[in-house]
Order: C-alpha cells, then sequence, then structure tokens
C-alpha cells in the first residue's frame, strides 16, 4: 500500500498543463510554512495531476485558491545551477478539492461575536440569585 499525503493550501500560481504523451499533466506548487518569526520555513511542494483531474483543476481554479490535495509522497532530487544537490518535496497522483469558503452570513456572526458588549448590557453576577452563571 503506498503512503499518502495530504495538504490544504493556496496555489501560488495558475495550474499549467501540458501535453505528455497520450495523456497530460498538470502542475502547481503550494507553499506550507513551519514555526514563526526567525524560525519560519517555507516548504514549496510540486503537486502533479494526470488527465482530467488536471485538466479540471486547471479550469476552474486561479492563483491563490485554497485546495485540498492528497496524494502519493515523494522527494525528487536534482542538480542545481552551482552543482550541489538540490532536493524537492512532490505529492504525485494527486486528488484535490476546494476549501468551502465561509458564507457572508458567518463572517458577519464572527464579527459581531468579536465586539466587547457595552457595559449597560453585561450581565452581572448576583449571589443570592437561583439562577447560577454556569
Amino acid at each position: 500500500m503506498p503512503a499518502s499525503i495530504t495538504l490544504v493550501g493556496r496555489i501560488v500560481h495558475s495550474a499549467e498543463t501540458k501535453q505528455a504523451g497520450s495523456s497530460t499533466v498538470t502542475k502547481v506548487r503550494v507553499p506550507s510554512d513551519v514555526g514563526f518569526g526567525d524560525r519560519k520555513t517555507t516548504t514549496w511542494w510540486n503537486i502533479e495531476m494526470w488527465g482530467v483531474h488536471g485538466e479540471r483543476l486547471a479550469k476552474h481554479s486561479k492563483k491563490g485558491d485554497v485546495l485540498f490535495f492528497s496524494g502519493e509522497p515523494c522527494v525528487r532530487e536534482y542538480e542545481k545551477s552551482d552543482g550541489s544537490k538540490g532536493f524537492s518535496p512532490e505529492i504525485k497522483n494527486a486528488s484535490w478539492s476546494f476549501v468551502p469558503r465561509p458564507s457572508e452570513s458567518y463572517q458577519q456572526q464572527q464579527q459581531e461575536e468579536q465586539k466587547p458588549t457595552p457595559v449597560s448590557e453585561q450581565k452581572t453576577y448576583d449571589p443570592l440569585d437561583n439562577d447560577l452563571p454556569f
């Protein structure tokens, strides 16, 4: 059974589809960050899809879309321009789907929940009240 990896991220450019023999191959790049500040590192994932599945991605997605990818992880070795070895993480034979965006009403609800409650509307605890606050 082959290993599998999942990745959710924002594609950094529109998908590129090329003819590969009798089929097509579609590729996109997705960064993933680990850490923050001075310790933040970014891994650039190359994602590859074959045939109609990749063609649909190229047709329906654009730069900046947040997508969910799942596929077989591998590391490709290559030679850099200075002669040293480089490594590129890839996801082969990937499947994909869009990550749903929150609805407008949900976003408004979240913004209203973040607003502070006016002092006149705040509830105070009365120890003689039988209605416990928890």
